[in-house]
């Protein structure tokens, strides 16, 4: 039993990296009791619990002595609970799939590499909906049986049996691709709620013709759809024909035959349009309020109310990824302001462009998180906001091309940008009418960002200089921010300097509570007056450690010359970064506390120097008559 036990601990938390592993069990007396042990360190000090005893692991590491959701480091291995589903039946094989009493499973799946704890919560859960696993056995703290172990909750004990521990590696794409249509509230809907209607599409149509808007009804009488759009177009027309007061039942009809349908042909089509319709009507009941209750409503920012403190410590609250990295915060709400003609604009078009499309930010920093963005502007005519997107796309490499025929225009888009613009339309900030289309529209869009370009052009009578004037507004952002899980990025203007010099956020135009607002913030400065093209662009995060600044050369050229564009960055951390992999490259298994004295710097910022350029991290080997820890050492990537 040991010999099994501890092969499998081994090839499981000996991918995990270095943290504290559980081991749990109960007894005979029917007591918990948990094992924590310092991985990979304690690896020969595994103390198994008596034979008599349930055991079981925890498949993820911890940073701390408590197995608590908080503390859950990042992973590669996907698990669950399978009760009654069989691992040979399921579309996604496991790595490691083990029989835990009889005709009851649970698996592994191995990543490819490992992947943040949101990630790894969000794959987990989607995963065990998908192929019908216990609903409770997804969550980043879960323990499941040991192969090799004895299940005691038979009068005979039952081995827990290993049947494959050598299934394939998967990629985190390959997943998220294959579970994104699925949604945890899934398994609430029932198909038996669905009673349909005894009426054909068009009799539907007909019958709601005057309360269906000429977007919609365009959207239903399509037939031919733009492929990649399915999705949002399918989402949007049900939120449209609920919001117009249809019956679900009726919009499921006239989804079913509308060319969107991207489940057609499916085995499950009925049950996944139905569950699709249920949570377009849930979210669409929330918003349910009338206008002269939208005050009271629209400030609510904690609708939960009060938190115990147990409770509270015990929430998954990790600082947020980058959604861009070094550049802007997942999620995270602040402002791109700086002197005039500075590029803001520019910097705030070509940000949304890079997350709608997954491009890298400026040609250079990478784009983590991508997905669909608002772009409101009041600043640029729409014939120069399409003819800087054709440049920044053209740089990108997405800009696609066209071709004509005798009657027929056909454009092919090099890539999928998923940005919606409204241009000069006398958005206001301080209109109640203006902010509920809005929200409707975040409602139907579900955006990762929220673009707002320029502020000042956007505040109808309100002062920007005063606190209480500007106070609801930036509540109200907040509001977005917090109850649809969306990033919101301001352009503002920088104020004259005064006979005190001010920088960064401190430079901002107007209320202080601008500044205090800020979670990412971009602050650009022109330091050379004889060089239009050259700004110098600070960077502010709350929730990560400081980036510094970063230089930046634009060259627009002539507005109808795609080709006439270019763009030079100069960042002094990658001189940092490429430095280090340089050492590497010459010393390769240089020990970090080597490179702590030549940098002068703390082995734990050698650490995170290393992780950042990408270099690989081992455990050294302990030399023959030395006690204590082995120095990790740096080591180019096994992969290049």
């Amino acid at each position: 039993m040991k010999q099994v036990t501890k092969k499998f601990l081994e090839q499981v938390w000996g991918l995990q990296g270095r943290g504290t592993a559980f081991i749990s069990g109960k007894g005979e007396d029917g007591d918990w009791h948990e094992h924590p042990l310092s991985w990979p360190r304690e690896t020969d000090d595994i103390v198994l619990p008596p034979k008599t005893a349930d055991i079981y692991f925890c498949p993820n590491l911890f940073t701390g002595r408590f197995r608590r959701i908080g503390e859950v480091k990042g992973g590669c291995w996907l698990y669950a609970d399978l009760d009654e589903v069989h691992p040979r039946k399921i579309p996604i094989k496991p790595t490691i799939a083990w029989e835990s009493s009889s005709k009851r499973y649970q698996a592994l799946w191995r990543l490819d590499k490992r992947v943040r704890p949101e990630v790894l919560n969000n794959l987990n859960k989607r995963l065990t909906y998908l192929i019908g696993a216990d609903k409770g056995g997804w969550d980043l703290t879960q323990v499941l049986r040991v192969p090799g172990t004895y299940n005691h909750k038979y009068d005979d004990p039952v081995l827990v049996k290993v049947l494959w521990w050598n299934g394939p590696t998967h990629k985190p794409g390959a997943i998220r691709k294959l579970v994104k249509d699925v949604s945890p509230g899934d398994g609430e809907v029932k198909v038996e709620d669905l009673v349909v209607p005894d009426l054909t599409a068009a009799q539907i149509f007909s019958k709601h013709r005057k309360s269906i808007n000429r977007r919609t009804r365009r959207l239903l009488l399509t037939k031919k759809v733009v492929e990649g759009e399915r999705s949002d177009r399918l989402w949007e027309i049900e939120n449209l024909l609920l919001a117009a007061g249809i019956k679900p039942e009726e919009v499921f009809v006239l989804i079913k035959h509308s060319a969107w349908n991207k489940y057609r042909g499916r085995a499950d089509e009925t049950y996944r349009i139905w569950v699709e319709i249920q949570k377009a009507a849930r979210i669409q009941a929330s918003l349910e309020v009338a206008e002269t209750d939208a005050p009271q409503t629209i400030h609510q920012l904690a609708p939960t109310g009060w938190e115990h403190h147990d409770l509270f410590m015990q929430s998954e609250l990790p600082p947020p990824p980058w959604m861009v990295n070094g550049i802007w915060s997942d999620r995270s709400h602040g402002i791109i302001a700086g002197e005039p003609k500075g590029y803001k604009s520019l910097l705030s078009l070509d940000l949304g462009i890079s997350v709608a499309s997954g491009t890298k930010f400026l040609g250079h920093y990478d784009t983590n998180i991508t997905g669909p963005v608002l772009m409101i502007q009041e600043e640029n005519a729409p014939w120069f906001m399409q003819s800087r997107i054709r440049k920044i796309e053209k740089a990108k490499g997405i800009l696609g091309e066209a071709q004509a025929d005798a009657t027929t225009l056909t454009i092919k888009h090099g890539g999928d940008v998923h940005l919606e613009l409204l241009n000069q339309s006398g958005f206001d900030l301080t209109d109640p009418s203006h902010l509920e289309a809005l929200e409707r529209k975040v409602q139907v869009v579900r955006p990762v960002l929220i673009i707002l370009d320029p502020l000042y052009l956007m505040l109808g009578d309100a002062d920007e200089n005063s606190t209480r004037d500007m106070r609801p507004i930036l509540q109200w952002l907040l509001h977005l921010k917090v109850r649809y899980s969306t990033g919101i990025l301001i352009v503002h203007h920088y104020a004259k300097q005064g006979a005190v010099p001010r920088y960064g956020g401190q430079r901002v135009r107007g209320s202080s509570a601008f500044h205090g607002w800020v979670e990412s913030g971009l602050y650009v400065e022109k330091p050379d007056p004889e060089n239009p093209h050259y700004v110098r662009v600070g960077r502010e995060h709350r929730g990560h450690s400081p980036q510094g600044t970063f230089e930046l050369e634009v060259f627009e050229g002539e507005p109808n010359n795609d080709d006439d564009y270019e763009v030079m960055i100069h960042d002094p951390r990658d001189k940092q970064r490429d430095a280090l992999w340089k050492y590497v490259e010459k010393h390769p298994g240089v020990g970090i506390p080597t490179v702590s004295k030549r940098l002068g710097k703390s082995r734990t910022q050698v650490a995170r120097m290393a992780e950042k350029a990408g270099l690989e991290i081992r455990q050294g080997k302990r030399k023959r008559g030395r006690s204590g820890r082995p120095p990790r050492t740096l080591h180019i990537p096994s992969s290049l």
